[in-house]
């Protein structure tokens, strides 16, 4: 019983990890404007998957990709609270 469990348990995080992330619509990531504040950024594309923080750099990462081998990501970097920078990655 206990490995049924452990392999269930493997499972599902191992499709999380290939299944997942933040769905956002795609077009939105052409509304990111360089001096947009990170408030705005949210609004258009709702709460990053992830985030890195150095100091007043920080990059809010969205991606999402599915187990079918769809995936796409956008970073935004942010310095004092502005768009500094925009790349966007996916199908």
């Amino acid at each position: 019983m206990r490995i049924i469990k452990r392999l269930t348990k493997n499972f599902f995080s191992s499709l999380r990890l290939t299944s997942g992330g933040t769905k956002f619509n795609w077009k939105d990531t052409e509304k990111i404007k360089d001096g947009m504040t990170k408030s705005e950024v949210i609004a258009i594309l709702g709460n990053p998957y992830s985030h890195t923080q150095s100091g007043n750099n920080v990059t809010l990462i969205w991606s999402y990709a599915t187990v079918f081998g769809d995936a796409k990501a956008t970073y935004c970097r942010f310095v004092a609270d502005r768009v500094v920078s925009q790349t966007t990655i996916g199908k």
